[in-house]
């Protein structure tokens, strides 16, 4: 192989190892990093769930999961968008 097939092989393998599924969300805790705040800590199995990629708190949505990323020192951030604005946020799982 050239160099260059093995660095898109290696950038296809370092994007696809870097999301975190639903179910992986819902099992860690989530201390705010900044941008739009809907609480200092979300935790799904207390008072929030999530459901396709809403997020609820106590049955009323409050922001939209966009994305969720692993970083390669294995930190896991959390991307939330608000409902109404067109404002982010990070949470940062702890």
């Amino acid at each position: 192989m050239t160099m260059k097939k093995y660095i898109i092989l290696l950038l296809i393998m370092v994007c696809y190892s870097c999301g975190i599924d639903n179910s992986k969300v819902e099992t860690l805790n989530w201390k705010h990093g900044g941008g739009h705040h809907v609480g200092d800590m979300i935790s799904f199995e207390d008072d929030y769930e999530i459901k396709n990629d809403t997020i609820y708190k106590n049955e009323t949505p409050v922001g939209i999961k966009v994305s969720t990323i692993r970083r390669l020192d294995n930190s896991q951030v959390l991307i939330i968008k608000a409902i109404k604005k067109d404002q982010t946020g990070t949470y940062h799982a702890k």
